[in-house]
This record gives structure tokens, sequence and C-alpha cells, in this order.
């Protein structure tokens, strides 16, 4: 998918604040599914709920909200 742990790790001082964001997507995934997740099964749940670009989308939208924009620049 091109998603992977890294993707959401070195430099993202807010996994929490990034799962919060998941939850509150058009399709969102519960954050009750997010609470106990680390990094892996955080990408874990967005490849099954988004599949492969989706998951890759949705990482980029929400890494910009968070101001990262290199880390999202790098998912392209």
């Amino acid at each position: 998918s091109g998603l992977s742990d890294d993707s959401l790790g070195h430099g993202l001082p807010d996994l929490k604040f990034f799962q919060h964001l998941l939850s509150l997507q058009s399709d969102p995934i519960p954050i009750s599914r997010l609470e106990a997740a680390d990094r892996t099964r955080t990408v874990d749940l967005m490849v099954q709920r988004y599949h492969g670009e989706g998951a890759r989308q949705v990482t980029k939208e929400i890494l910009r909200t968070m101001e990262f924009q290199q880390l999202a620049n790098q998912l392209e």
C-alpha cells in the first residue's frame, strides 16, 4: 500500500491526536477501536478500512491538518 508504520511514526509526536482526527473522517474508524492501538495497529486498521491508496490519502490529509507537510509530501 505504500503506507507503513514509519508513515505514522518518527517525527509524529501525537499519535492520539492523529487517531482523533482519524475518528472524524467521513468514513471513520471508531475511536473505541483506536484508543488502545499503537502505530502498527493504527496502520492495520486504516488499511482494513480504507485499503491501500485510500489509507495513503487519509494519512496525507490528516498529516496536512496537523501541519506535517513534509511527512505528507513523502507519501506522494
